[in-house]
């Protein structure tokens, strides 16, 4: 769990085949990377669902699971990303592996493709954007009737601070709204200030 030596936040790679090789986010073609046992130890946001909303610190994001495997054609074709058909189960490895992390509070690698339809997505290929923590799953109904499984995912308060505004400060027209305020502490003192 947590970030990769030496992989710092706003790390690229040209596709998930050399994020895959930095260790961020192992599976080449799932977007949720975990277990039911250890929980998730990353995600890549790719827009694969309608439903996934991106803003930023805040991700809602939804589940795997309920898609068309197989085409109509003869022979069959596997497809590579079919419509969703059935219900999304939370018995799915990944969307388990997921409430895993909500119950755990360990923190999960984002990684956001160039696919997403996001102000936040880089403008190609795949970047890291640090850690989050799933703060809440449910089920909904998607506009086609199908359940679907949820998540909310705020970004970790472990996350540097500095690489989260310089990561988002590139996007268009955004402010940055941090979940974790900066502890007065880390506040500089203007030190030639009189004293009062």
């Amino acid at each position: 769990f947590g970030g990769i030596p030496g992989v710092p936040v706003g790390a690229e790679w040209e596709d998930r085949q050399d994020c895959s090789s930095a260790g961020v986010h192992r599976p080449l073609m799932a977007g949720i990377h975990g277990t039911k046992k250890s929980g998730a130890f990353s995600i890549v946001i790719s827009c694969h669902y309608k439903d996934d909303k991106d803003f930023g610190d805040t991700i809602y994001y939804t589940a795997s699971g309920g898609r068309k495997r197989w085409s109509d054609s003869c022979p069959p074709k596997r497809l590579r990303l079919g419509p969703q058909i059935f219900d999304q189960q939370w018995s799915d490895r990944g969307n388990e592996a997921l409430v895993t992390s909500r119950d755990t509070g360990n923190p999960v690698r984002v990684v956001r493709s160039h696919k997403v339809l996001s102000d936040f997505a880089p403008a190609e290929g795949y970047r890291y954007d640090g850690l989050y923590t799933v703060e809440s799953a449910w089920k909904e109904k998607n506009s086609k009737g199908l359940d679907i499984c949820r998540y909310k995912l705020e970004v970790s308060c472990s996350l540097d601070h500095g690489a989260l505004i310089r990561l988002m400060s590139c996007h268009r027209g955004f402010q940055v709204n941090l979940p974790c305020p900066v502890a007065r502490s880390q506040i500089p003192i203007a030190s030639h200030l009189p004293s009062p």
